[in-house]
This record gives structure tokens, C-alpha cells and sequence, in this order.
């Protein structure tokens, strides 16, 4: 009988289903709330980058449009689903939504539940 409780993945990771808060901007300087959630890459540390990378804009959006596959409960401005592999680019120029996928990620990268 094995003792192995957990088996390390392969170079390619895996994939999660992850929540994500948005902290959506309101008139009077107060902030919405709202849950979505996102299906993310899992891959080792030294496959994401440098830190200093993570730190600049670009870096963030590369790393994003890497590891989120799909993203569920966001519509365009046309009230339909939004299409990760289309809107990414309208999606991450939304400060508060790369915040957001920024936050959730890195939760599941460190190993902790965000706090909602």
C-alpha cells in the first residue's frame, strides 16, 4: 500500500475552477462587490516569470492571458457572454478586472482561499 496523498503534475500543470471578486466602481466613491469565477492554469513558479516582470503591466497581462482559459458570469456591453480567447484584451483593460483575476490567481498559486 502507497503513502503518496499527492501526486506532483507534469511540466504543463492543471487546470482549476477558481472564484474571483471584483471590486466594481460606483458613483460617491464606494465599490460593488461582485463574484465570478475563472478557470486558470496552475503552473510551476519558475514557468510564470520573474517577479519583477509580475510587477510591471505588461508582464500582468501576459501572465493572465496564459493562465485564464475561461472566465464565467462576465457579459459585454451587449449583455452576452463574454469570450476569453476574443475579449481578453477589453476584459484586462479594466483595472479592477486584472486586479481581480490578479488576486485570484495568486491565491491559488500560494495556496489560500480569498477572503470574500
Amino acid at each position: 500500500m502507497s503513502d503518496i496523498k499527492f501526486s506532483l503534475p507534469g511540466k504543463d500543470g492543471f487546470e482549476v475552477d477558481w472564484p474571483v471578486t471584483l471590486q466594481v466602481p460606483e458613483d460617491g466613491g464606494t465599490f460593488t462587490q461582485v463574484e465570478v469565477s475563472a478557470r486558470f492554469v496552475m503552473l510551476p513558479q519558475n514557468d510564470i516569470g520573474t517577479m519583477s516582470e509580475l510587477f510591471t503591466d505588461g508582464g500582468q497581462v501576459k501572465l493572465l492571458k496564459r493562465v485564464v482559459k475561461e472566465l464565467r458570469g462576465i457579459g459585454g456591453a451587449d449583455g452576452k457572454p463574454i469570450d476569453w480567447a476574443m475579449d481578453a484584451d477589453t476584459v484586462l483593460g479594466w483595472g479592477f478586472m486584472k486586479r481581480g483575476l490578479l488576486t485570484a490567481f495568486t491565491a491559488a498559486m500560494q495556496g489560500h482561499m480569498e477572503k470574500n
